[in-house]
């Protein structure tokens, strides 16, 4: 076990406030930051520990950030979301790579949509997830950061309708 400390900041902001076209605008931005100092039993002999390290909370990002950019006028909306995470650990030791720490490097993804209503019934909707074409990187060793292997999912998009009864 051991201490979490932290801060999150959230801010939603219409820009009503703006002129004409730009007042149909808004922005959507949240942050989060996070230190632990987590103490690991990695053997013990009779429930007594006896080798002991001390790390981050493993799934935990010290630093994580998004922001959403939109407009949303009468039948139509688009927005687009950028989502950061910083490094983080996956397990303590890596499990069989003679490592000390298994983790994920930093990752930031960039998404967008459109919706537009066709009629009061009928919607359009357009999707793109991970526009940037980020990957996932695991590596072992803290200090080094060795690539072990990194995944690609790749961008993805969706055309849809939603029609109401």
């Amino acid at each position: 076990g051991g201490p979490l400390k932290g801060v999150e900041l959230n801010m939603q902001l219409p820009l009503t406030f703006l002129p004409g076209f730009w007042q149909d605008f808004g922005l959507l931005a949240n942050y989060t930051h996070v230190t632990s100092d987590i103490d690991y039993v990695l053997q013990s002999a009779n429930g007594v520990p006896t080798l002991t390290t001390t790390n981050d909370l493993i799934g935990l990002s010290k630093d994580a950030a998004s922001a959403t950019l939109y407009y949303e006028k009468d039948d139509f909306s688009i927005r687009t979301t950028g989502s950061y995470r910083s490094g983080y650990l996956r397990s303590i030791p890596s499990g069989g790579n003679d490592s000390d720490v298994l983790g994920n490097k930093s990752t930031l993804f960039v998404d967008a949509s459109a919706s537009y209503n066709l009629t009061s019934n009928v919607t359009l909707i357009l999707e793109a997830q991970n526009l940037t074409d980020e990957r996932n990187t695991l590596y072992i060793d803290s200090v080094r950061q060795d690539t072990l292997f990194e995944t690609r999912i790749g961008r993805t998009f969706t055309v849809g309708v939603t029609a109401r009864f």
